[in-house]
């Protein structure tokens, strides 16, 4: 039997693990990148949180189920060891597989800065030059658009939509960050986008939802991913 590898996912302080074959390990990396540090590790370090996508079929002794069923997605089992940090992750599609690992991911790393004081926002950001512009609003505020138009109009890199996470990266500085997510932009918008981002649908082709299988923007009526 094949000896599983791991990967050491790092943001901000906050440390997760992952446990499984080299062929899903690459396509979570592709994910995590460049949102996340990642590294290959031999030795799993003391106190981590472990996600383990092997040998999931049975549930374990001193394990918690966790079922989860979403529209348009096939169901994702979660075991939860009593008694040591370590998920184990278990579908029957092995597309979803990395998808669902990268979602637990984000979760536990997302726990971790919040208890160290992290702070999270229903916001945008885009960097430009070295400084960060936020946008906060409400739903439907149009904090997407203006974000996605100033990355088109002024070559500003897209952080964060609609999920903002800022925490402290030294003592006399924070920083902003963003989440590897769906981009939902409503199809009214489409037009104002491609005006101040002509090149908007040419550049937009890499969304990697399975659900995204025609590659265009009106592929589905409210959201992208």
């Amino acid at each position: 039997m094949t000896k599983p590898a791991h990967l050491l996912i790092k943001r901000a302080g906050a440390r997760v693990v992952v446990e499984g074959s080299l062929a899903l390990l690459e396509q979570v990396a592709a994910h995590s990148q460049p949102h996340f540090e990642v590294k290959p590790i031999v030795i799993v370090p003391d106190g981590v949180w472990i996600i383990s996508c092997l040998n999931a079929g049975d549930k374990k002794p001193n394990t918690e189920r966790f079922q989860s069923v979403v529209r348009s997605e096939p169901t994702r089992l979660v075991f939860h060891d009593l008694n040591r940090k370590s998920l184990v992750l278990a579908t029957e599609s092995i597309e979803w597989l990395p998808i669902f690992c990268c979602r637990l991911i984000r979760d536990l790393l997302r726990w971790q800065l919040l208890e160290s004081g992290a702070l999270f926002f229903q916001a945008g950001l885009v960097k430009i030059a070295d400084s960060g512009i936020a946008f906060v609003g409400p739903p439907r505020s149009g904090k997407t658009t203006t974000a996605l138009a100033l990355v088109g109009r002024e070559d500003g890199t897209f952080v964060a939509d609609n999920d903002l996470c800022v925490a402290y990266k030294s003592r006399n500085s924070i920083c902003g960050m963003g989440w590897p997510r769906s981009i939902c932009i409503r199809t009214n918008t489409l037009p104002i986008l491609k005006e101040w981002w002509p090149n908007f649908s040419q550049e937009s082709h890499s969304f990697a939802h399975p659900n995204n299988r025609d590659e265009t923007l009106e592929a589905r009526e409210f959201q992208i991913g």
